[in-house]
């Protein structure tokens, strides 16, 4: 019970405090300096926010329905965007993220 309670009021904090806009420009920073090569650092990330929304249905609805919110996700699938032809992201990256989304559209439903 305490650590459901903690984890609730680390979850609401965050959401309230607009933490994960921080949490997905974190993640951009990762991409774009190019140091995260296995991913490892953006796939923590991902879980974070995973994490911070699961369990809260109208912070999984903003998200889902956020330009940011579905470009982290397809950046981390590495769904490419129209005119770039960057290499795709490592696959435990690519893995965080699918998991990321399964449970996100499992849960809206």
């Amino acid at each position: 019970e305490g650590v459901e309670t903690w984890n609730l009021s680390i979850q609401y904090k965050i959401l309230k405090e607009a933490r994960l806009d921080r949490l997905c420009t974190l993640f951009f920073e990762e991409e774009k300096k190019g140091e995260d090569c296995d991913g490892v650092v953006r796939g923590q990330i991902i879980r974070v926010i995973a994490a911070c929304l699961f369990g809260h249905k109208l912070a999984e609805k903003k998200f889902s329905e956020s330009t940011t919110g579905r470009s982290v996700i397809e950046s981390g699938l590495g769904i490419a965007k129209e005119g770039s032809s960057g290499a795709p992201p490592p696959a435990s990256l690519r893995r965080s993220s699918l998991f990321f989304l399964k449970n996100l559209l499992l849960s809206s439903s």
